[in-house]
């Protein structure tokens, strides 16, 4: 593993493990300065730093056009759900925007039935993909950059999993937006919230479902991790609502540590981000997961914990044929 990356995990430090119903969680603490200074995508979008909206008038499915405004960079994290415009959008891997710079970063689509604008430009959705989709999702844009470089998704896959996902949650959408099935569930997820704050100097989690490790992630900085904590607990607890009823029993921080060490041991590749930095990819095993790294310093890395459903349908993984140019 890329040494910088490898010693960004290994210096990561367990807090107390917190558990709610069948989810577990394991605040992850770091020196959280590391790197350079940026804001997030949330921050800038608040404070009118940066303008998201699609490519042309006729837009394009799996790309926005993205102007920092702001005088530090800013970074949009994988996962991270824009809404409005012609259809709400999710980021396909995390990117550092350039201040001052305008790039076209790739998405997918998290609203099926509309292709109209709500809107001219993106506004905050103040919602991260759930984990089960989300890692899927990565599976497959890793497979589309070892093939060509490039970073799209299965968009058909993530279509057909928000449709899976608002049927079991009972949430009706006319146009098969995620964001609903988040609105609906609010109350639910935010018991998970209260029940996972976030803890001084933290910078990441880990987290376990029914009692096995589902995913790990972590950000170079503090109050970058406070800006996406509440969501990144809403992501994982959105997977925990199907028993949710049911105690789990309690993992221990040795179960961090060797996924940490399972990490080290997957395949690893690295690409040319979209933005500033470096998009490094790993599979290995049962595991999949990203880092972004600009310089000396890991901005964001999340590995995710695949299981058996996922490795025996190794379509899931692939990107589409999809016409995306022509939208829906």
């Amino acid at each position: 593993m890329d040494k910088v990356i490898g010693n960004f995990l290994i210096g990561l430090k367990p807090g107390v493990l917190l558990v709610h119903k069948n989810m577990a969680v394991i605040p992850l603490v770091g020196e959280g300065q590391g790197g350079p200074r940026f804001t997030t995508m949330k921050r800038a979008l608040a404070e009118k730093q940066i303008i998201v909206r699609e490519v042309s008038e006729h837009g394009s499915v799996p790309d926005l056009l993205v102007e920092n405004l702001s005088a530090l960079m800013v970074l949009l994290l994988d996962g991270e759900e824009l809404a409005g415009a012609k259809q709400n959008r999710i980021l396909n891997t995390s990117i550092l925007v350039r201040k001052g710079s305008r790039i076209v970063v790739p998405v997918s689509c998290t609203e099926h039935g509309r292709w109209s604008y709500s809107s001219k430009e993106f506004m905050d959705s103040d919602v991260i993909m759930s984990n089960d989709i989300r890692k899927m999702k990565m599976h497959s844009v890793t497979e589309s950059l070892k093939r060509d470089a490039s970073f799209y998704s299965n968009q058909g896959m993530i279509w057909e999993d928000i449709a899976k996902m608002s049927e079991k949650m009972k949430v009706n959408s006319k146009t098969g937006a995620m964001k609903q099935i988040f609105a609906d569930r609010k109350a639910t997820l935010d018991e998970y919230v209260d029940a996972f704050p976030a803890i001084e100097g933290q910078v990441g989690l880990a987290v376990f479902i029914n009692g096995k490790m589902v995913g790990l992630e972590a950000l170079a900085r503090v109050e970058a991790y406070a800006d996406y904590h509440e969501r990144l607990v809403r992501s994982y607890a959105m997977d925990a609502l199907d028993g949710s009823g049911t105690e789990c029993a309690p993992p221990c921080v040795e179960d961090v540590s060797a996924f940490i060490r399972e990490t080290r041991d997957c395949d690893e590749r690295s690409f040319k981000s979209r933005g500033a930095g470096t998009d490094w990819r790993y599979e290995g095993g049962a595991i999949v997961g990203a880092a972004l790294k600009y310089g000396k310093s890991v901005i964001h890395a999340a590995f995710f914990k695949l299981d058996k459903r996922d490795e025996g349908d190794p379509g899931r993984c692939r990107t589409g044929s999809f016409r995306y140019d022509q939208g829906l």
